[in-house]
């Protein structure tokens, strides 16, 4: 392999992964954002739906409605919230878009030190020293999408675990409450 093909195929490597991290982030800012707008228009018609009864603009009934309706919508919009956050839409998008900025900046660095190193006079040794330079640039490509999954599989874990409690303390809230009806 000639150092031109290297270099290319090294950097080729990167870019793949750098662009499938910004391609995730983008799908998880959709989702993120979508969800917590749905979320913040749910509370807010939630919110101010009592107030159909101040507003005297509607029948007794449609107004006892409006204000039941309120309930639904906060709920509504805690389960937008809680789906966001048990699925992970916008913690992933943060992390995958610090991680596309992580492998960007090994990518320039990689870059330049490269542009140094093939400006001197070539030797023996100065190959070599390009081979180990492509080979640390692969390795910490390597290190920062491995600790990103790190960072997932932990997330997950912890999600997957609250979960289970909430849960669990459901079941045995519902098990507790039809104990004392009998």
């Amino acid at each position: 392999m000639t150092n031109d093909e290297i270099f290319t195929g090294t950097l080729r490597s990167a870019e793949r992964t750098i662009a499938w991290y910004r391609r995730r982030a983008r799908t998880c800012r959709r989702w993120s954002r979508a969800l917590r707008s749905a979320a913040i228009i749910l509370a807010a018609g939630g919110a101010l739906s009592p107030f159909a009864d101040a507003a005297g603009a509607f029948s007794p009934e449609a107004a006892a409605f409006a204000a039941r309706l309120g309930y639904v919508l906060i709920a509504a919009a805690a389960a937008m919230a809680g789906f966001d956050y048990y699925f992970g839409h916008s913690a992933s998008w943060i992390r995958f878009t610090l991680t596309a900025m992580s492998l960007d900046a090994a990518a320039t660095r990689f870059r330049y030190d490269w542009l140094m190193l093939a400006a001197r006079p070539g030797s023996p040794a100065l190959e070599a020293e390009l081979v180990a330079r492509a080979r640390r640039f692969a390795m910490e490509v390597h290190e920062i999408t491995q600790g990103e999954a790190r960072t997932w599989a932990a997330s997950f874990q912890s999600n997957m675990g609250r979960l289970d409690r909430l849960v669990n303390n459901g079941i045995a809230r519902l098990g507790a409450g039809h104990n004392r009806e009998r």
